[in-house]
């Protein structure tokens, strides 16, 4: 008899009710978020704790991941989760716990490509190699004003140099990127929904395994210990590393820090690599055999 499949799924933005998902997002609505859980238990698939991933079960088994702790998942599907007894994991961004907020690069990202026009945008020289790099990672962007905004800043520059990049976010910008994420009280107020590291600016990981560690998961693990009260030890990626940068040493620092593993590529997971694929919620349907979601 085939071991139990354990199979995890990444959500990004879910918007519904009086919560609408965050702007410049890729979201999908509460009620097919909903339907893809009651598909699934339907069809005999329990929902497991993160932070179990690595104990036995006794059959099929999915994990509910959410990115970045933003307002729409925390207002929405923790809500809904706590009621149908539910677990979830949201991989959260501390930076902008901070007394100052320092908030991630992609989100400002994310609002300004959503306020401002194309030929509004500024426009980074990039290498041919650089741009070729940006146009197989963000292909889905087909205005390449887009494109080469969202990638220079995402996996090509600094975070310094993004926000020198950048420049002062106006009004509406800077408005949309303070009401886009969620507090711990979301998440202490419940009983079902864990929390772990996505890290403190979610900085793309540049090759330095102990200076990332020092710098951006270190620091987001210690907050989220003084200030939540049910956090696990799985890593989530922000984004891909830094062009030719591999994961392996990263992996190795995390092992020795007593992280289980780290969520990162699409997929889905051999129940053996400390990379742990994730199914994104958009192929949810088609990869589990549930109904076509029609909008």
């Amino acid at each position: 008899m085939p071991n139990p499949r354990k199979v995890v799924i990444a959500y990004h933005a879910v918007g519904g009710g009086d919560c609408p998902a965050i702007v410049g997002s890729f979201p999908i609505s509460l009620d097919r978020f909903a339907a893809q859980v009651t598909g699934l238990r339907e069809r005999g698939w329990q929902v497991g704790r993160l932070s179990q991933i690595l104990e036995p079960v006794d059959r099929d088994t999915v994990y509910l991941t959410g990115d970045d702790g933003t307002i729409d998942w925390a207002r929405n599907v923790l809500p809904w989760a706590e009621r149908e007894g539910v677990p979830t994991h949201t991989g959260v961004i501390t930076g902008v716990w901070r007394d100052e907020p320092i908030f991630p690069i992609a989100h400002k990202v994310q609002v300004m490509l959503a306020v401002r026009k194309s030929n509004d945008l500024p426009r980074p020289k990039l290498t041919a190699e650089q741009a070729a790099y940006i146009d197989k990672i963000y292909a889905y962007e087909t205005d390449p004003n887009r494109r080469y905004l969202k990638g220079a800043c995402n996996v090509l520059f600094s975070y310094e140099q993004a926000q020198a990049f950048l420049g002062t976010l106006d009004y509406d910008c800077l408005k949309l990127l303070v009401e886009r994420f969620a507090q711990p009280a979301d998440y202490n107020r419940l009983t079902l929904a864990e929390v772990g590291v996505h890290t403190v600016r979610h900085n793309a990981y540049d090759g330095d395994a102990a200076s990332y560690y020092a710098t951006e998961i270190l620091p987001c693990l210690a907050t989220l210990m003084q200030r939540c009260q049910r956090v696990n030890r799985v890593f989530t990626l922000p984004v891909k590393p830094k062009d030719g940068v591999s994961l392996a040493p990263l992996c190795e620092t995390l092992r020795r820090h007593g992280f289980t593993g780290m969520c990162h590529n699409p997929g889905e997971w051999n129940q053996q690599d400390f990379i742990v694929c994730r199914v994104d919620a958009k192929d949810v349907e088609s990869f589990f055999g549930l109904p076509e979601w029609k909008d």
